[in-house]
């Protein structure tokens, strides 16, 4: 099984992002995070579009960063395209939900 890991990058979002790997790591599951993850001269959309569908789960570390990336609204969409009842998706909030614009992929699932 393998969870992929969506963030923006600044210091406490990839802080959190490295912490959430590790100990997915250490209880044995695998872990797409882009900075171990992905290889030098690669296609990034390729290697995320692959990683996506190879992932059983996304966490989504949403905060003012994430909302405004390009990248993490592109991994977003990538999961829109599965059935949310067998690629699950795990939002994590990093404000309250009324500070936060949550896209509607997320609006209806439980955050943490």
């Amino acid at each position: 099984m393998q969870v992929f890991i969506s963030y923006a990058h600044p210091p406490a979002d990839t802080g959190l992002a490295r912490y959430l790997s590790a100990r997915l790591r250490d209880i044995g599951i695998g872990v797409w995070l882009d900075e171990s993850s992905l290889k030098a001269g690669t296609l990034l959309q390729a290697d995320i579009e692959q990683a996506i569908a190879d992932s059983a789960a996304g966490i989504f570390v949403v905060s003012p960063s994430w909302l405004a990336s390009e990248w993490t609204a592109f991994e977003l969409d990538q999961f829109d395209k599965h059935d949310p009842h067998v690629m699950r998706r795990i939002p994590i909030l990093r404000a309250a939900r009324e500070r936060l614009n949550v896209p509607p992929p997320l609006v209806k699932i439980k955050g943490r």
